[in-house]
């Protein structure tokens, strides 16, 4: 060190009393501390679907007041909730419609953005069931439920169709859902993952309380609206739901006016989500072609609300039309408790 100092001076001594400083107080501020604490299962799961969550691409951002775990590569999901640009149009509806105390379905939850903010505010009385398949997607929930401290959101790991079965999925660098195959054509590919389809009448079969529900699966929509026919005519609830006629022809193999007639079986009107986050009736399937044809995006938001058995039909459209604020009035009657869930 002599040596070094006299030949090259100062600063060729300073650089290894530098670094033999910074190990000795890094050793000084570990001594007598406990052991650290072995990784939470829910990032060993996210190692074992390949990511792993202490890397940049996953980060725990703010948004909408919540803690999120989001994946920043992810341009269609984790990027546009991190810039605060995810769905506001949704998300303030959702602000309009949920109340403390309420059962909230969200099908198709991806990283759980709509399941926290709903349960945020149903409250300790309250319960979010959330449907999931994606084992990545529900690591970061899992982990985002606990930043925010909430208890109250269910989460099930598993797609919603019309009836159980086993399917596999191909994941993609995108939270967003994926295209679904039969396991037996997953098997001969390679690179799919299994996932189990569940019925919503078979799951909630007990349940007696369901307020709202809100479903975004990219095609399988009409699947999910036929396994949950018990519920729909048990508990009335609002339905939020994407339309997407392509989807529903590629992915699902349905025809659009299927998926608007289900809802229309079941004495439900049909309204478009505006931007502000109300809704406006579309009474027929020309004007929700349109509207989805003049709005620039790949698919639009409906809302289907329960039959009027309260009040009269005018007073319950003129809730939720151009002037509304986007909920209908709640209330219960004498007549039919067990039927009228818009209170």
């Amino acid at each position: 060190m002599i040596y070094l100092w006299r030949r090259s001076g100062r600063a060729a001594a300073i650089k290894p009393l530098k670094k033999l400083a910074r190990s000795v107080a890094k050793r000084l501020l570990a001594y007598g501390e406990p052991p650290p604490a072995p990784l939470p299962p829910e990032i060993l799961r996210l190692r074992a679907a390949n990511a792993v969550v202490l890397r940049a691409r996953f980060r725990c951002v703010k948004a909408n007041d919540l803690k999120l775990y989001i994946d920043t590569r992810d341009a269609l999901v984790g990027a546009p909730i991190a810039l605060g640009t995810y769905e506001p149009h949704l998300i303030a509806a959702l602000r309009r419609t949920v109340r403390p105390g309420d059962t909230v379905l969200d099908i198709g939850a991806t990283i759980g953005l709509f399941s926290m903010l709903c349960g945020e505010i149903v409250g300790p009385r309250g319960r979010v069931h959330a449907f999931e398949p994606r084992a990545d997607n529900v690591a970061m929930l899992q982990l985002s439920l606990r930043e925010n401290g909430l208890d109250n959101v269910l989460v099930h790991e598993v797609a919603v169709a019309d009836h159980d079965r086993s399917l596999a999925y191909k994941p993609i660098e995108s939270t967003s859902p994926t295209l679904m195959v039969e396991e037996s054509s997953a098997a001969r590919d390679g690179g799919f993952v299994p996932v189990r389809t569940v019925a919503i009448d078979d799951v909630l079969a007990e349940v007696t309380r369901v307020d709202v529900v809100k479903i975004d699966i990219d095609g399988y929509e009409l699947g999910a609206i036929r396994g949950m026919r018990q519920l729909l005519g048990r508990c009335r609830p609002i339905v939020f739901f994407g339309y997407c006629p392509e989807c529903l022809r590629s992915t699902g193999r349905h025809r659009a006016e299927d998926l608007l007639e289900e809802f229309r079986m079941h004495g439900y009107s049909l309204h478009i989500l505006r931007p502000d986050g109300t809704w406006d009736g579309a009474e027929t399937n020309a004007a929700i072609g349109v509207a989805d044809q003049t709005s620039g995006s790949t698919h639009i938001d409906l809302v289907a609300c329960p039959p009027p058995c309260c009040r009269n039909e005018s007073s319950i459209r003129g809730r939720c039309g151009a002037r509304s604020s986007g909920r209908w009035p709640r209330h219960q009657t004498d007549r039919d408790t067990s039927r009228c869930r818009i209170r």
